[in-house]
């Protein structure tokens, strides 16, 4: 599961900040129309959130993860810079 991963703090794809999104909400219990409408947000919205990670709903994701999660806290958006074809060691995200 993506939430374990978290504990300990680690840079997510959007695809995996979709399923943290989605795990956060199974975690509090919460159909998906509970959980739109404890965040003001469509179902349909919430949806797209939890199964689309192409569309740009990374800002619902981070609510969902923060808010329906218990204890997490969300920074972002973090994007890795680095040359054409330069591979990147443990560590070198933080430097």
């Amino acid at each position: 599961m993506i939430m374990d991963l978290l504990e300990h703090g680690h840079l997510l794809t959007a695809s995996e900040l979709a399923q943290a999104a989605q795990e956060a909400r199974h975690f509090a219990e919460l159909s998906q129309q509970e959980a739109a409408r404890r965040l003001g947000v469509a179902q349909a919205t919430l949806a797209q959130a939890e199964s689309a990670p192409k569309r740009s709903l990374q800002a619902l994701r981070t609510r969902m993860v923060a808010e329906l999660s218990a204890g997490m806290e969300v920074s972002g958006p973090y994007f890795v810079v680095k040359r054409r074809g330069m591979s990147l060691r443990d560590g070198d995200y933080f430097r």
